[in-house]
């Protein structure tokens, strides 16, 4: 008798861009499954970030991070884009990175430090109040840091934004599993699609992200792994055919 893929049916839904997530498409499928990737944030570099920055896009962001004061620096020195920030939180991480800021005249009360220095923190502190944010990252921590997943920049500056998942997914309320690869990602999805579905598996990659799972339904993939992750998928499924 021949056995079924493990993964026969199943709709799984990855908040991430498609040319990332290979692997894990190659994998759900090979098993039955269905997959879709949409990415939950876009990335703009330059040089045409400067033109890329509608005013759409500030307008949807509560708030925008500053992690260096290269980013800022670039910022100011571009006073279309400058203006139209004034009226936005701006969260710096340090004092070196919000001194050009006060130097031009900034608001001091309009600028927000994180408890400590880090993607966690920002998280931590500012979630009740930033729902779309805009973050601002020179090249070299797009290189060693993971607080843009998978994303990558050969040019100096980087931007990424949450995005509204409604412009990309008709209904993802349809899916079996959502696969959320940062805190960010989760709260964005959240927010936008609140409804707890009992049917629905939210899987989050790694703790940080866990934490904002706003669901009764969850599993977490300590490593990032692709493998892992359709691994943790596929035991699910197992485990829950083995009580029906």
């Amino acid at each position: 008798m021949e056995t079924q893929p493990a993964l026969l049916g199943a709709r799984v839904l990855a908040l991430r861009d498609i040319a990332t997530v290979r692997e894990l498409q190659i994998g759900i499928e090979s098993e039955g499954g269905h997959f879709d990737a949409v990415p939950a944030i876009t990335t703009i570099a330059l040089p045409k970030w400067e033109r890329s920055i509608s005013n759409a896009l500030l307008t949807r962001a509560d708030g925008i991070i500053f992690t260096s004061h290269y980013a800022t620096e670039i910022v100011l020195a571009t006073r279309e884009i400058y203006q139209k920030i004034c009226d936005k939180k701006i969260i710096c991480i340090g004092p070196k990175t919000a001194a050009p800021f006060l130097n031009a005249g900034y608001p001091a009360h309009n600028i927000r430090f994180p408890s400590t220095p880090t993607s966690a923190a920002i998280m931590e502190d500012f979630s009740t109040e930033l729902t779309s944010e805009l973050w601002i990252h020179p090249r070299s921590e797009l290189s060693t840091t993971d607080w843009l997943g998978s994303c990558r920049s050969v040019y100096p500056i980087a931007i990424y934004t949450t995005l509204p998942l409604t412009i990309a997914i008709n209904s993802p309320l349809e899916y079996d599993y959502v696969i959320h690869f940062s805190g960010s990602v989760a709260r964005s999805f959240f927010n936008q699609f609140p409804t707890d579905l009992p049917q629905q598996v939210h899987l989050a990659i790694g703790q940080q992200t866990l934490r904002y799972l706003k669901c009764s339904n969850k599993l977490i993939s300590d490593t990032p792994t692709q493998r892992d992750i359709i691994k943790k998928i596929i035991d699910h499924r197992k485990q829950n055919a083995a009580k029906n």
